[in-house]
Order: structure tokens, then sequence, then C-alpha cells
């Protein structure tokens, strides 16, 4: 993809936990929940606040500073390789992903796509070090995209699931 930031256009390719700039590969790994996440780039850590849309042209903090952002197609965010049961995605953090706090399986879906939540309501359940955790809405919204499945092995700061 093409990417312009700040006035100034990159090429742009994004495979697994790897980002390549103009030919330069690039490290990637993402912990937080959107919109303010912790961006490692090469194991340096950034802190980047994303718009409540990606749709471009948008605006990017990063460190503070802010960086105007334009792609020729939709970014992806950078996705951390992992072993999945079948049936569920890889992690990423988008804007609305509901992260988990801890390494485990998940036990229960309790939330579909297209449902509305209130803040609080139990989306899943997940398993970890014998202890069933309710993972929580930690807003109202209506979820947009449920990101594993029953059974899936899951790594702290994975997406879950995504909330509009």
């Amino acid at each position: 993809m093409k990417l312009t930031v700040s006035g100034r256009t990159y090429d742009v390719q994004v495979t697994g936990s790897t980002i390549i700039v103009e030919g330069h590969p690039f490290q990637v790994r993402v912990q937080g929940e959107s919109p303010t996440l912790v961006v490692y780039i090469n194991e340096r850590p950034y802190q980047v606040e994303l718009p409540a849309s990606l749709r471009s042209p948008y605006r990017v903090m990063v460190n503070g500073l802010p960086y105007d952002v334009a792609a020729e197609q939709a970014p992806a965010a950078p996705r951390a390789p992992v072993a999945h049961a079948p049936g569920a995605r890889p992690s990423g953090a988008v804007p609305g992903s509901v992260l988990a706090p801890v390494s485990g399986t998940i036990t229960a879906i309790k939330a579909q796509p297209g449902q509305a939540v209130e803040a609080g309501a139990v989306l899943l359940v997940l398993e970890a070090m014998k202890m069933e955790n309710e993972i929580k809405a930690p807003r109202k919204g209506l979820v947009k995209e449920v990101l594993v499945a029953r059974g899936s092995k899951v790594t702290e700061g994975q997406a879950l699931a995504i909330l509009e």
C-alpha cells in the first residue's frame, strides 16, 4: 500500500508482525486498547493515539506529536503470529478492540456480531491458570466482530472482539 505521512509518501507492506517501509523491515508489536496503544517498533516503544475512524485521511498522535496520514487502501493493524484454534483469527489491535488481559483459552462466547452491549456486559470467557475470567465490554456499543472461537488459545494483548 502507499501511505502518505505528513506529506511524504512511502511504499508499505505488512507481513505478520513485520512491516516493510521502502524495503526496510521493522518488527512491530502492539499493546493496549484503542484509541491509546503502545506500539513497539524493533522493541522501541511509541505511545500512539488513534482517531475514532481510520478512514483516510486521518491524524495520529505519536509520542504527543501529530502526524497526518493518508492511505491508498485501509491500513491493517500489525498482527503478531500466534497458534489458533480452527476459526480463530490472528491478534491485532484496531480501533474498538477488546484485548485479552492474559494468555489463556476461550471457553465461551457470550456476544455475537451485531449485538448491542452495555458497558460491563460479558463478551467472552477466558480461562487462564484454572480460573475463568469474564471479558467485559469496556463501553456501550455494538459488537462489530468476534475474532476468536471457543477453544482458541490466545495471548496477552491479543484482540478478541471489536466494538463499534
